[in-house]
């Protein structure tokens, strides 16, 4: 990596968490030797984080790494949309073993949705690479020789394509930090991420980038699409176990079940306190208790229908579906359990011949209503109205504990 002549980067510092930038991010990683590691990397899809393979296994740091966090949009001390753990990450074997430019690639994958609210650039590759000489293409990212806290942008000419590796001889300036800093066409308006500057060109007096290829798409594509589920693939594909959303999501769950809001920041912190220090069946049942209403089983059945928007047979079925699971349950706790449990129940009806097209509509709503709620800066409760795409912000005083 190096600076090609004058030094042509632009600080990105007044709009760092607005699109597209909000995109772009700072990546840390942790290793079993205590060694940190800076790269940058980019929003490629709700909760993957497109970077090099250097922050998911390094060799020269004892492996994989033990703990990877990711910042969107950053700018010196503003973390506009909070930091987030990474909760599986992904390389290819070839990286593990080799460590060479050519694997130069993988994926952070996130316990929440962020990129709902931060948004996220397009993946594509280019067949022939040799097509993209005299090019210009740019990058973003967080060299650390500028602090390692603020984006810089550059652009530059494709001087010389080697299979995937594309050359620049005299532009395209890129320092330590900004490995993983995608390298982006613009088609028709449209940025699409087609390469990575390597960790493996460090030393190197041209400033080199992998190409995205058919292959490494495909692996990208093949690992965003399974990062939920437990993955069993030919790459590195650590989980870290501590880290999960499934509290929060369970909160959102209730309260967009009860109350058909999305909570915010600060209503998911005070009860995401509750269910760290007593479960989250505890914090159900605060919520329950939050209203006087809600003692009654009817009034909380009704709210229940309606914020889900069943109408007719559905209404019906699901209605004694909820009679039953409210009635076997004698304490405040088991209530808070029940509605819960129907809120998971639901979620899993995608495929459901009666309550596929709502179990559809409530889980978008829901992961809508978590990936703002986990964003520190969006303290207020909000209620979304779909059909017109406004908001209405909320007091959130009757749901603060």
């Amino acid at each position: 990596m190096a600076i090609q002549g004058d030094d042509d980067r632009v600080a990105i510092t007044t709009n760092a968490g607005a699109t597209p930038f909000s995109a772009y991010v700072q990546v840390a990683a942790k290793f079993s030797d205590g060694a940190v590691v800076q790269s940058s990397g980019l929003m490629v899809g709700p909760n993957d984080v497109l970077t090099v393979g250097d922050p998911i296994f390094s060799s020269a740091h004892g492996g994989a790494a033990t703990q990877i966090q990711v910042t969107p949009g950053r700018y010196l001390d503003q973390k506009p949309f909070g930091v987030f753990d990474a909760s599986t990450i992904s390389a290819t074997v070839e990286w593990q073993n080799n460590s060479t430019l050519t694997d130069d690639y993988g994926l952070i994958s996130l316990g929440n949705d962020i990129g709902y609210v931060t948004g996220w650039v397009e993946m594509g590759y280019v067949s022939t690479p040799s097509t993209l000489t005299d090019y210009t293409l740019s990058t973003v990212g967080y060299p650390t020789d500028q602090g390692g806290n603020t984006l810089y942008y550059s652009s530059g000419t494709v001087d010389q394509v080697v299979e995937n590796v594309l050359y620049f001889s005299d532009d395209l300036d890129v320092m330590p930090g900004q490995s993983g800093s995608p390298v982006v066409i613009n088609s028709a308006g449209v940025d699409v991420v087609l390469g990575l500057v390597s960790q493996a060109t460090e030393t190197s007096i041209q400033n080199r980038v992998l190409a995205l290829s058919s292959a490494s798409a495909q692996n990208i594509q093949t690992w965003s699409a399974n990062n939920s589920e437990e993955m069993v693939l030919d790459g590195l594909n650590p989980s870290f176990s501590s880290v999960s959303n499934t509290t929060d999501l369970q909160i959102v769950r209730m309260i967009e079940l009860l109350f058909d809001q999305q909570p915010g920041y600060a209503v998911l912190e005070s009860y995401r306190k509750v269910a760290n220090e007593q479960g989250v069946e505890a914090a159900a049942a605060v919520m329950i208790q939050s209203q006087s209403q809600f003692s009654e089983d009817a009034f909380v059945i009704n709210q229940i229908i309606a914020n889900t928007q069943m109408t007719g047979d559905v209404a019906v079925v699901a209605e004694g579906a909820l009679n039953n699971l409210l009635t076997a349950a004698a304490t405040e706790a088991a209530r808070g359990k029940a509605v819960l449990d129907a809120g998971s129940i639901l979620a899993g009806l995608t495929g459901n011949a009666v309550f596929g097209s709502y179990a559809v509509a409530f889980n978008t709503e829901v992961t809508n209503s978590l990936a703002y709620s986990v964003v520190p800066m969006h303290s207020d409760a909000r209620t979304v109205d779909v059909a017109v795409s406004g908001s209405v912000l909320q007091s959130t005083d009757w749901m603060l504990l």
